[in-house]
């Protein structure tokens, strides 16, 4: 929301306690649960308990506990609307910021592909949060963009839009020999570094007409 960038103050406050503090509440619970199944033998995967587990590693990894694998997207988001707010406030200024901040966070995501195919930040440490930001800050502009400058024209018909869609992905498939398969859980791409962004983009613009 717009407003967001006149209390950016307000909104980081907000934002932590939405998400950070349940996750701490939720990470006890589990990192207590998977400590006790271990100790008694009925699991043999995962972390246990400590102060680096609780702490640390649920911002660079997140799914030590295994149980609770996919919080890891709760840090992830939080750094991500974190920063996107700050440059925006940054930018406030700037009347063609939006199409800025596209060009950039998309040419960020190709330099994410690259990056992770290069080895840096598949292992969990701080490497691993900086690819994971760099990738998903353009899906979150995408999204505003969206809103506010594309979804008023977005009257194409149906029969159209969902042909240019399959059409698109078939180009893709043939592209990537069938391979779109991507991670961004353990930042595993596609060596082609436009082609994770450009998938995403179809099934998002499929959903969103489906919806």
């Amino acid at each position: 929301k717009k407003e967001s960038e006149s209390d950016v103050r307000c909104y980081l406050i907000k934002k932590f306690k939405r998400f950070i503090v349940p996750l701490y509440v939720i990470n006890l619970c589990y990192g207590i649960i998977a400590t006790i199944l271990q100790k008694n033998g009925i699991i043999s995967y995962g972390s246990e308990f400590s102060l680096y587990n609780y702490f640390i590693a649920p911002w660079f990894g997140g799914n030590h506990y295994v149980l609770n694998g996919s919080m890891w997207f709760i840090t992830q988001l939080f750094v991500v609307q974190v920063i996107y707010v700050l440059i925006r406030k940054v930018l406030s200024k700037i009347k063609w910021k939006d199409y800025l901040i596209l060009g950039c966070f998309i040419f960020l995501g190709f330099v994410a592909v690259f990056f992770s195919n290069k080895g840096f930040g598949v292992t969990f440490d701080y490497k691993m949060l900086i690819v994971r930001t760099m990738f998903f800050m353009q899906f979150y502009h995408i999204g505003y963009f969206y809103k506010e400058k594309l979804e008023k024209h977005d009257k194409i018909n149906s029969m159209v839009y969902f042909s240019i869609i399959f059409a698109l992905q078939l180009i893709l498939i043939n592209i990537s020999n069938s391979n779109l398969y991507y991670s961004t859980a353990y930042n595993q791409y596609s060596s082609i570094i436009f082609l994770p962004l450009l998938t995403s983009l179809t099934g998002i613009f499929f959903w969103l007409r489906i919806c």
